[in-house]
């Protein structure tokens, strides 16, 4: 993945697509985001049976992939905060630096964010998907930002400083077409790899119970 992002000051990638020879431009994560924060939405309020709105918890972003289909909680509050189109999601706490080293981008429109979550905005220029995977790529870039002793945090202020690197958005398409089309491949993998394993355990159970 490292390989289709500039590195170490380069304004070129060590792989690109045929076609794409342009220098990438370098600038600071909040010259080109919008920053807001989830609200509200506590465990309490949430469910997993499909009442309500569509929400995401903080806890939700340490379980995907830099790209989100779906979500795993709803919810009936009149908390949260409806994430923007568009947007890069941060969680704001955690127990170790390196949980707070990731972000993801959500596929899904009009759902609620809960407190300690981050919400990063992207600029039109910016294909969501594609600065998702860029800076978990280069996820060690986050280390440097966060605070805290027994309990890790990030802030927004602290995120905006971070350098990122942009091409054109043909050139973002291409790049997060591949990493999206690769996470779908190795979900439909991971769903036949846990039907095989139920299957085994139940002609295990048969055969020895």
């Amino acid at each position: 993945m490292q390989k289709l992002f500039p590195k170490n000051g380069s304004k070129f990638p060590q792989l690109r697509f045929a076609g794409f020879a342009d220098a990438w431009e370098e600038c600071k994560l909040g010259d080109i985001t919008t920053w807001t924060k989830g609200q509200g939405l506590s465990k309490e309020y949430l469910n997993n049976e499909r009442y309500g709105s569509e929400a995401v918890h903080y806890a939700d972003l340490y379980k995907f992939s830099p790209v989100m289909q779906e979500v795993i909680h709803w919810t009936n509050s009149d908390d949260g905060r409806i994430i923007p189109d568009n947007s890069l999601l941060f969680p704001a706490s955690d127990v170790t630096p390196v949980g707070l080293a990731r972000t993801s981008t959500l596929r899904l429109s009009g759902v609620k964010a809960g407190g300690d979550v981050i919400i990063g905005q992207l600029s039109e220029r910016i294909n969501s998907s594609f600065m998702s995977y860029q800076i978990n790529a280069n996820s060690k870039k986050i280390l440097p930002l966060i605070t805290g002793t027994t309990v890790k945090h990030v802030q927004a202020k602290s995120l905006a400083t971070m350098s990122v690197t942009i091409t054109n958005m043909a050139e973002q398409t291409a790049i997060s077409g591949l990493f999206e089309r690769i996470d779908n491949l190795i979900a439909l993998h991971q769903r036949k790899l846990e039907k095989l394993q139920e299957l085994k355990k139940g002609y295990l159970q048969k055969m020895f119970c």
